[in-house]
């Protein structure tokens, strides 16, 4: 039997009317057990007419010689189960941590994917749960581990299995008769996690022979310490945010430093799929006080303040997204952010999409509006629009070979497009209004 808190999980989904099931599987002893656990109890559980489908996404890193067979592995499988499968291909950056970089690609890659009526399932399990504990105090970051749910994208990740010891998923595994695939990256010690796995926590056992019993109590409370400064960050983020998701300087130094600290560690953790570091919190905190349109830093996103108000932003590598041929090529598959929607009486009118182009600015534009007899300077419009100086130069604007025929409407800024006359729909006419979201702000 596995230590599995199955009414809970069926009450996570009738309770968030979950349409689909979404198990990250690696092909590992971990995912294999939860897939084949989670394939057989959906089979027979009662969830009163809503039962979700049962879906597996396995994330190619490529970083590994066997990474192809792990596919193949995880391929026949899902095959034999009648589970679809969805394989990704991600990109993993060799500078800094392998591990951390690792872990942003394939978090990145889920929250893309979810829906709202999805449920990320991750195979997660006791022992996980406690070199993760052990990874944090040592980096500084306090003795926790990871959430049974938070937070991802549009959805939610869950972890059945934080109630199961490695031991009792092997013990499972070998009577049901699966076989899984195992990582030669996981037995390295160069990764601070195998480190703490094979070495540190062995040592501290055979001192102290409950120390696993004694560090989930411990977890334990630390998870009930974390709910309530959670619940504190929540509310107090509700008086400081401002659209989009940023936050107010002026509302966030009205609190108490104490919960300043608070909301900005657990607004920064909610998006970077981890927690920042004390000294990260209180070097943004330094920040605030002495600084204006600084931008700090924190693994993969960056906070900017702007005006005075503070932004989290992915970081990105620099290099601008390459757009399609004209604007009609994303009439039915949206790009990079960048999507059509249909109206009547507005909008650009159909035989203009295959005439205009999507590029960025190179300085000195100009477009005339309309119901406007002059010009208006690009740069002008968006600082009047209060858009941050770092998003200019990143708009898709709409082109008639030189001439610049329209700017977006970016909902995120509470910005209505921008267009000439000559090209937008008449009263009874369809047209296309194009709408960027910066896929880079959090």
């Amino acid at each position: 039997m596995l230590n599995i808190d199955s009414e809970k999980l069926a009450k996570h989904i009738t309770d968030n009317q979950i349409d689909r099931l979404v198990v990250g599987y690696s092909g590992g002893l971990d995912s294999q057990v939860l897939l084949h656990w989670l394939n057989g109890w959906l089979k027979q559980a009662d969830m009163k007419g809503c039962k979700p489908g049962l879906y597996a996404v396995h994330i190619n890193h490529g970083l590994s010689a066997n990474a192809e067979a792990w596919q193949i592995h995880c391929e026949q499988t899902c095959q034999s189960l009648q589970v679809p499968l969805e394989v990704f291909r991600v990109e993993v950056s060799r500078q800094g941590n392998l591990e951390e970089n690792a872990r942003e690609a394939r978090y990145s890659c889920f929250a893309g994917l979810l829906e709202a009526s999805d449920l990320l399932l991750l195979a997660h399990h006791k022992n996980d749960q406690i070199e993760t504990a052990v990874f944090k105090l040592l980096r500084g970051d306090g003795f926790r581990g990871m959430p049974e749910t938070r937070l991802l994208g549009k959805s939610r990740l869950y972890r059945p299995l934080l109630g199961c010891e490695r031991s009792e998923l092997e013990s499972w595994a070998r009577s049901e008769g699966l076989l899984w695939v195992d990582d030669e990256s996981n037995v390295d010690p160069g990764f601070d996690r195998n480190f703490i796995r094979h070495q540190v926590l062995p040592l501290l056992r055979e001192r102290w022979n409950d120390l696993d019993k004694r560090f989930v109590q411990l977890l334990e409370k630390e998870a009930a310490r974390e709910a309530i400064l959670d619940e504190l960050a929540q509310m107090d983020f509700e008086q400081v945010k401002r659209s989009p998701g940023s936050i107010c300087l002026k509302q966030l130094k009205k609190l108490d430093p104490l919960r300043q600290r608070n909301v900005l560690y657990h607004w920064i953790g909610r998006a970077s799929y981890s927690h920042p570091s004390p000294g990260y919190v209180l070097e943004l905190l330094r920040q605030i006080s002495e600084s204006r349109g600084f931008s700090l830093d924190w693994k993969f996103i960056s906070v900017r303040e702007y005006q005075s108000l503070l932004f989290l932003v992915r970081n990105t590598s620099g290099e601008l997204p390459v757009w399609p041929e004209s604007l009609k090529d994303i009439l039915d598959n949206p790009v990079h952010g960048l999507h059509l929607e249909s109206c009547i009486g507005r909008g650009i009118k159909m035989e203009y999409l295959d005439k205009l182009k999507i590029g960025y600015r190179s300085g000195g534009e100009r477009i005339r509006r309309s119901g406007h007899l002059q010009s208006s300077s690009l740069k002008n419009l968006l600082q009047e629009a209060n858009i941050p100086s770092w998003i200019r130069d990143r708009i898709p604007l709409i082109y008639r070979g030189e001439e610049l025929i329209a700017i977006p409407a970016l909902p995120q800024w509470n910005l209505e497009m921008i267009t000439t006359s000559e090209v937008i729909s008449g009263r009874n006419e369809a047209g296309y209004v194009p709408v960027w979201y910066d896929e880079a702000v959090l």
